[in-house]
């Protein structure tokens, strides 16, 4: 498992490469969380999740549309994540994994 807070530490993990599954949260420093899942879909990099506290009904359909796999809510009582992440993964709808 990786932790990328940052663009500089988000941009090498991504360079790096070896990613199954990024949870990524909508709002990031310097760069939203909607315009790195634009590019990891773009780059084909992994499937993505993503999460926020203070998002809307909205921003989860956008995610979505935009080629994001899930979107949980912070607040959400998801009882175990590792089933999304599972599906995530293995069904990759997007065709990521080629």
């Amino acid at each position: 498992m990786t932790e990328a807070g940052r663009k500089g530490e988000m941009q090498d993990a991504l360079d790096k490469g070896g990613i199954d599954l990024i949870l990524l949260d909508i709002q990031m420093p310097e760069k939203s969380g909607l315009e790195w899942l634009a590019e990891i879909v773009e780059k084909q990099i992994a499937p993505v999740i993503m999460l926020t506290g203070f998002g809307s009904e909205e921003i989860a359909v956008q995610s979505i549309h935009e080629g994001a796999m899930d979107y949980i809510p912070y607040f959400s009582r998801v009882t175990n994540t590792s089933d999304t992440n599972e599906s995530a993964i293995t069904n990759d709808p997007g065709g990521i994994r080629g």
